[in-house]
């Protein structure tokens, strides 16, 4: 697991972009679960105590854990995320996203994992990088896709799409949203209409553009990312 970028709170608390994540299997002791990854890096525990009413785990979520022999299980309830006494290390929790889930969503997962090894991965990536700000992680981890000028109607306008359809000034590098969704209903059947609806203003004039989306997104992007586009739009 190598760093790529890091932030450290006022309190210590690290928030760590890394290139990968180990995969964490758990294996059954008693009514409880312990988990950990091939190299015994990182450390889980979920502790069982009856919960009831209010009083439950994860707030009444559903988790799925997959075991050391492959099979998957599905707690609710009455499992508590938890430390384990006596550990042959000492463990402390992290925050950790790769670049790609920190780009679908900014928010870094807990994980507990072996300070030791922390401490060295923190030292290695201290020797060429520095601990940024909490939300400059984002903004460098959202311009790290593939930026294409926004076309329309065959004009380029001073604007960069990616892959997923989202929109940014080509200058300043902030968010522009030009995408809204419309229900529209024909006879029996709903359809979900995709407008494109952006304005902007060249110099004192106001320029409004408007039409569909992914007519839109075809004319800005190259054909294999347009398909990525379109692969993922299907899904949702």
């Amino acid at each position: 697991m190598k760093i790529i970028k890091a932030h450290k709170s006022k309190e210590g608390h690290l928030q760590l972009m890394v290139d990968s994540i180990p995969k964490i299997t758990y294996e059954k002791v008693g009514m409880s679960y312990i988990g950990s990854d091939e190299n015994n890096y990182f450390s889980d525990y979920l502790r069982y105590e009856h919960g009831s009413g209010h009083f439950v785990a994860f707030a009444g979520r559903e988790i799925k854990i997959e075991l050391k022999d492959g099979t998957i299980e599905t707690l609710k309830d009455h499992w508590w995320a938890s430390s384990i006494k006596n550990e042959e290390h000492e463990f402390v929790y992290v925050g950790l996203g790769t670049m790609e889930e920190l780009q679908d969503c900014f928010v870094f997962c807990s994980y507990r994992l072996r300070k030791d090894m922390l401490e060295l991965a923190i030292k290695e990536y201290l020797k060429e990088d520095f601990y940024y700000e909490y939300y400059d992680i984002e903004k460098w981890a959202k311009l790290q896709y593939s930026w294409y000028p926004l076309i329309f109607h065959g004009r380029e306008l001073p604007f960069l799409m990616n892959y997923k359809g989202n929109i940014i000034d080509a200058i300043t590098k902030e968010r522009k949203f030009a995408l809204n969704n419309y229900m529209k209903i024909k006879k029996t059947r709903t359809f979900m209409l995709k407008l494109f609806k952006l304005q902007y203003r060249d110099n004192d004039r106001l320029i409004k553009l408007e039409d569909n989306y992914t007519n839109v997104v075809r004319e800005t992007l190259p054909c294999n990312e347009f398909e990525k586009y379109r692969l993922k739009a299907d899904k949702q």
